[in-house]
């Protein structure tokens, strides 16, 4: 595989992230920085002297999570159409469309109710309805996300990734795409729970969630769980992974996100503004 740096071109974009996510657009956007920080720590390690490395990683492991926390909810299978909007399936079996104007239609699976997600003033009004009161006004983009479904349904497997998609919690949350970009490289998701989703060309898949959780896929379908607490150390540990191609996975993520013109909330904003005190040095 190469490992020349990948440039990050923004080709069309879906949804705008104010609907239900308001209490973690902060984490969002800070995930940029996370990035910088670990993947600057892991360069810095693995340019270090062989002697000086080895004996570093030959210390005694942190201790880890007997279990890693999944991602949840994720999207499968997507259909774009500029003049509409981004048609998608995500892993609980809901069909949703994420039309132009910001609003969502979707409809979970073995299910007559459909439900209705519009943005208002930051905020979202929610209506849930039976398919045999759906509001007429509303009836073309039911048409629109029955036929963003069919086309899903006839091209694409729904087939589970089990891996990522276990212990889902929160069953009453309403499932929803936030926001979607799509670049040279791949597809990229905002989902509600606090979740970054990144589809590469390549068949690779990469997962932000939780603030510190990374979830990586390579194109041959290995798998690994990373926490930056604990550090770049735990990364190199692993023999299993190709550590150059997942420093230029991450690096790609970073690019999207300082490209990617997300918003912030008025909190925020306010401490991102607020002066720091000195460093200690």
């Amino acid at each position: 595989a190469s490992h020349s740096p990948v440039e990050c071109e923004v080709r069309a974009e879906f949804g705008q992230v104010t609907k239900l996510s308001e209490a973690y657009i902060p984490s969002i956007v800070e995930w940029e920085a996370r990035l910088e920080q670990f993947c600057t720590q892991a360069r810095r390690l693995l340019q270090r002297p062989s002697r000086a490395l080895e004996a570093e990683l030959r210390a005694p492991l942190p201790p880890r999570e007997a279990v890693h926390p999944p991602v949840g909810m994720y999207v499968m299978n997507w259909v774009a159409l500029p003049k509409y909007g981004l048609g998608f399936r995500l892993s609980d079996g809901t069909m949703g469309t994420l039309f132009n104007d910001n609003t969502s239609l979707l409809q979970p699976s073995n299910s007559d109710e459909y439900l209705y997600v519009r943005p208002y003033e930051n905020r979202s009004s929610i209506g849930r309805y039976r398919d045999a009161e759906f509001p007429a006004p509303l009836n073309k983009k039911r048409v629109l996300l029955h036929a963003f479904g069919d086309k899903i349904a006839q091209n694409f497997s729904a087939r589970v990734d089990r891996d990522i998609a276990a212990g889902e919690d929160e069953p009453a949350l309403v499932r929803c795409l936030l926001q979607a970009l799509t670049t040279n490289v791949g597809i990229v998701f905002i989902l509600m729970g606090n979740v970054l989703q990144f589809n590469m060309h390549d068949h690779s898949k990469l997962f932000l969630y939780r603030d510190s959780h990374i979830y990586y896929k390579n194109p041959n379908g290995g798998k690994w769980h990373f926490d930056l607490r604990q550090g770049p150390e735990m990364l190199l540990r692993n023999a299993t992974i190709d550590v150059e191609q997942f420093l230029l996975c991450l690096a790609y993520a970073q690019k999207v996100l300082h490209k990617w013109d997300l918003p912030a909330t008025a909190a925020a904003a306010a401490a991102a503004a607020a002066p720091r005190p000195p460093s200690k040095r």
